[in-house]
């Protein structure tokens, strides 16, 4: 009676979590490695179900059947957790390596011994456990999410390991159906339920921690244009400041304002304005590194922190801007293309200021770039450096 309730709670457990993996995978389906964590799941379950109740008896042809399947299931599961983590599986390698063992449990049950038997299909999904847990180990990453996969993956190696090890001296005078029979199989499946618990678990964890994490980096950003609101930039940049101060770095603000933004809207609607706002904000970060926050402000106004960099590179960096601003291909309905340019406010960040100074010093530096004519850059210690020899006129033309 105990071991048909162990038999039954691992199909149940396993098929209770891969419902709720295949319900949060439909909830975001651009994260396949849940879907993966779904199947494993269904073919554990499935595998008893079949060892249980369809097969009467386990001959080779059953034995190599339910070997495969659990293979597959293993390899799903280390496959997803590899995907999670954007790392390779070496699948070809997996696949060689379970119908090897395919052969040997093969032979192994044709000859009666059962000890090979026992070695070879837990040795199999060990060695397979215990790749990805060392390739997640030598990739250094330490949250808590991480480490708490990285327990699971080595628990299930030692399983693997030492379980079947334990097995073959206590049932090395047992047949085949003899070991079916005994309180040592009900052992061993009740710590094979444990063990797809506490993976289950641990994958439930990193599921729910992705999505805590996206919910949290879509809260930081700006809905139109993908980067980083107000609140999120002025969050980021005190440890970007931290970073350049420890490594005596300069550091300087350039502040972004579209010139005649609002005609735009006013003359073209709020889908071309929309565009206009998308386009410009990725010019901007093709234009600066990794290293470097972006931001949106509000309205046309962006914000870029630059590390590295004094006054004078800055300005560079917000000219190679402006530049390509007027090469900026925003299109009408009608095929025309609006020109557009755009002015900038430069400030280096001093040891001595705050962020709201140097943003003021910024910000007045674009006023002053404004005043000037507009489609220029102006530095708040160096002054416009570049500018264009004629000036825009008030409301942004068309070309055809």
């Amino acid at each position: 009676m105990q071991i048909q309730i162990l038999y039954f709670l691992i199909p149940a457990m396993t098929l209770i979590f891969a419902a709720v993996f295949g319900a949060l995978w439909w909830q975001d389906r651009t994260r396949r490695y849940i879907l993966l964590f779904a199947f494993w799941a269904f073919t554990v379950g499935l595998s008893v179900c079949l060892q249980t109740w369809v097969f009467g008896s386990i001959g080779k042809g059953e034995l190599v059947f339910l070997h495969l399947l659990s293979s597959l299931s293993i390899i799903a599961l280390v496959w997803g957790v590899a995907l999670r983590y954007g790392d390779r599986t070496p699948l070809l390698a997996f696949g060689i390596l379970s119908l090897l063992t395919a052969g040997i449990l093969w032979l192994a049950r044709g000859y009666g011994v059962q000890p090979v038997i026992i070695m070879a299909q837990n040795f199999n999904g060990a060695l397979i456990l215990g790749a990805a847990g060392l390739s997640l180990w030598l990739s250094g990453r330490r949250q808590a999410e991480d480490k708490l996969m990285m327990a699971a993956l080595v628990i299930g190696t030692l399983y693997g390991t030492f379980r079947p090890s334990l097995s073959v001296i206590l049932s090395s005078t047992m047949t085949m159906e003899q070991y079916q029979s005994s309180s040592l199989l009900m052992i061993n499946i009740a710590l094979t339920s444990v063990l797809c618990l506490v993976l289950s678990l641990s994958l439930i964890a990193l599921v729910f921690t992705d999505r805590m994490r996206a919910t949290k980096e879509e809260g930081a950003l700006d809905p139109l244009t993908g980067l980083l609101n107000r609140r999120a930039f002025e969050t980021q940049i005190k440890s970007l400041r931290g970073k350049c101060q420890r490594e005596n770095l300069q550091i300087s603000v350039i502040i972004a304002d579209i010139d005649y933004f609002k005609q735009v809207n006013d003359r073209w609607g709020h889908a071309v304005g929309d565009l206009t706002l998308k386009q410009f904000a990725k010019l901007i970060e093709q234009q600066v590194r990794p290293l470097d926050i972006v931001g949106r402000f509000g309205g046309e106004e962006f914000c870029v922190l630059v590390a590295g960099c004094d006054e004078a590179r800055a300005l560079e960096i917000a000219e190679r801007m402006r530049l390509a601003t007027r090469g900026l291909n925003v299109s009408r309905r009608e095929g025309k293309r609006i020109e557009l340019s755009a002015s900038f406010g430069v400030a280096q960040w001093s040891d001595s200021e705050s962020y709201h100074q140097v943003f003021v010093r910024a910000d007045a530096a674009l006023y002053k770039a404004k005043e000037n004519g507009r489609d220029q850059v102006h530095g708040a210690t160096l002054g416009a450096l570049f500018s264009r020899a004629d000036n825009v006129v008030a409301i942004p033309s068309l070309r055809s």
